[in-house]
Order: structure tokens, then C-alpha cells, then sequence
């Protein structure tokens, strides 16, 4: 979110003449990202160790882990901010009346943990193990259907609201809970 409040706030207006390569402002918020994943992982593995967990692949496989945390990290904050630049105009013309100045963070927390709550609930860990392709699917589909009542909610009590957004937003839920739900039970499977 940082990447979007600097160009909302134009700082990335004023970063364009500087002598700099544009993509480093990219860069520089993916690198945070990846800093603040590494260390939450080593975090959470030391305490896992001190609560007595048992890593069958030692060092090793905890470097695996880190490894893998830094690149999911890294895919993860390069899709939202690029998601944020590219869909940035498509809200601030269809609901711009409507958006916030800054965003309501600790509901936007509240959702997401409930969403992947409910996506592990209900999708994830109903699946028999090594049936990944059947949760990719029964995520795509709970993705269509908390995105399509939200967005009809939307088109039906809310005046002007465009229908393209809501389709374009309901194609992105689909997508990106289905690969949740896949990236869930493929983890579920090996932790299980």
C-alpha cells in the first residue's frame, strides 16, 4: 500500500526527475516487503524451535523455507503494485466519488483473515490430500461467489455503480482465490 499512497500523494510525481532508474521505486517497495517476510519467518521459526518444533531437514530445509517466504514475498508485492497502478484508474473513475483518502487498514486486516479463514474452512481443508486441482477449482468458485454478492450488493443499492468494475472484480476474486486455495493445500499437504 505504501507504492499506491506515494502516488496518490505525488511523491512519485516529484521522483520523476530525478536521476534515477524508475524501476528502483519499485524495487525499493518490493525489497521492503521482502525484508519484513524474512524476518517475520525467522521470527516465527525461532519460536517454533523454542516451543520444541522438530525440522526433519535441519538447516537446511529452514533455508528452504526462508528462501521460498522471500520469494512469495517478492511475486506477491510485485502483483500488488502492479495491480495498484493498473486498477488505480479503473476505481478512481467508476467509484472514485466513494473511495476513501486513506484506506481503513485494520478492516481491510479484519477481511483478509476472515476471507482466509473462511477459504480454509470451507475450500482447503475439505479436499482429500493431493487434491489440489479440486481446491483450485472450489476456490475459484468461492472466490466467484463472495465477490459476485459483494459486487451485486453493489450494482443493487448503489447508484451509478459500473457494471465493468464489478465484472472485472469478480474475475480477479475467482483467479486470486483459486490460487490461494491452491497455494493452501498444497502447503496443508505437506504440513499435514
Amino acid at each position: 500500500m505504501g507504492f499506491i499512497e506515494d502516488i496518490n500523494s505525488g511523491v512519485m510525481d516529484r521522483m520523476l526527475v530525478a536521476p534515477a532508474w524508475r524501476g528502483a521505486f519499485n524495487l525499493g517497495a518490493v525489497a521492503q516487503a521482502v525484508i519484513s517476510v524474512v524476518i517475520q519467518t525467522i521470527l516465527v521459526v525461532l519460536l517454533a524451535l523454542a516451543l520444541g518444533a522438530d525440522y526433519t531437514h535441519g538447516i537446511g530445509g529452514i533455508a528452504i523455507l526462508i528462501l521460498v517466504a522471500a520469494l512469495l514475498a517478492a511475486a506477491f508485492a510485485s502483483l500488488s503494485n502492479g495491480i495498484g497502478v493498473l486498477a488505480r484508474p479503473l476505481y478512481s473513475r467508476g467509484i472514485g466519488h466513494l473511495m476513501a483518502e486513506r484506506p481503513n487498514f485494520a478492516a481491510a486486516l479484519a477481511f483478509y483473515l476472515l476471507y482466509a479463514a473462511g477459504l480454509m474452512a470451507f475450500v482447503v481443508l475439505r479436499q482429500p490430500a493431493g487434491e489440489w486441482k479440486a481446491a483450485a477449482a472450489w476456490g475459484a468458485a468461492f472466490g466467484f461467489m463472495a465477490y459476485m454478492t459483494y459486487d451485486l450488493t453493489n450494482l443493487a443499492t448503489l447508484r451509478g455503480w459500473p457494471l465493468g468494475l464489478s465484472a472485472l472484480d469478480t474475475a480477479w476474486g475467482c483467479v486470486a482465490t483459486g490460487l490461494a486455495a491452491t497455494i493452501g493445500k498444497l502447503v496443508a499437504d505437506k504440513a499435514g
